[in-house]
């Protein structure tokens, strides 16, 4: 539909990978502080005793933020390739 109102195939890939990944930066907010505080709670405790460690909390941190991106791209890129090569008068038809 987007690309019937003189969208290209580019702006619109860009435009719907953005959204995803800024949903994802916007939910990744609350839950570092949900994470911490958890960490905190000591809910996590390990047998060793080591509960909360700065390099463990942000590497954590950092490697679901990568693997979440990664799904969203994916999930993200596959649907909108084929979804490119619908003409817009056919999409427009089936709305």
């Amino acid at each position: 539909l987007m690309k019937s109102l003189g969208g290209t195939d580019h702006s619109i890939f860009v435009r719907q990978l953005a959204e995803g990944l800024i949903l994802l930066a916007v939910a990744t907010i609350p839950a570092i502080f949900i994470d911490w505080n958890l960490a905190n709670a000591e809910l996590n405790a390990w047998m060793d005793g080591s509960t909360l460690g700065w390099i463990r909390f942000v590497n954590t941190v950092l490697i679901s933020f990568v693997l979440i991106a990664l799904m969203i791209v994916v999930g993200i890129w596959i649907p909108a390739r084929k979804a490119m090569k619908v003409q817009p008068a056919e999409a427009l038809h089936e709305e």
